[in-house]
């Protein structure tokens, strides 16, 4: 799914939790999207160039980058790093709780995508024990 799109409805995702969160939906915007920063991790390690342009183009498909990838880990798009800020929320600060609100609303949007295009199911791996016992 586009960047742009999770920053558009992160954005109103955020503005309708605001009267009830205050200064926290700012929190929960800004992790509907920034967690994408894992795309830009794989690319990176993948490819060993730092062009953050390249790899946006790389993830979008018919791009002149593009290529077909799967079982790719982004490590932020795992369900243990759920249970990491799950147990961060409670333990350090409340705060990881509403990116933990960004993050499942982001992992919402991303499996809404999938979902309709059933040929990029394959591309992202959902658990980092699953992908480190298959490597």
């Amino acid at each position: 799914m586009q960047v742009y799109v999770h920053v558009i409805l992160t954005f109103i995702f955020a503005g309708i939790l605001s009267p009830f969160l205050g200064f926290y939906s700012l929190v929960v915007f800004l992790s509907g999207f920034v967690f994408d920063i894992d795309h830009y991790f794989y690319y990176i390690l993948k490819k060993r160039d730092f062009s953050l342009v390249n790899s946006y183009l790389y993830c979008v498909q018919g791009s002149k980058v593009y290529e077909p990838h799967t079982g790719v880990l982004h490590i932020f798009h795992t369900w243990e790093m759920w249970v990491l800020f799950f147990i961060l929320g409670v333990v350090i600060h409340v705060i990881f709780l509403y990116a933990l609100i960004g993050l499942i609303f982001h992992m919402l949007l991303d499996w809404g995508y999938l979902f309709f295009n059933q040929d990029s199911i394959d591309i992202r791996v959902w658990s980092l024990i699953g992908w480190i016992s298959r490597n």
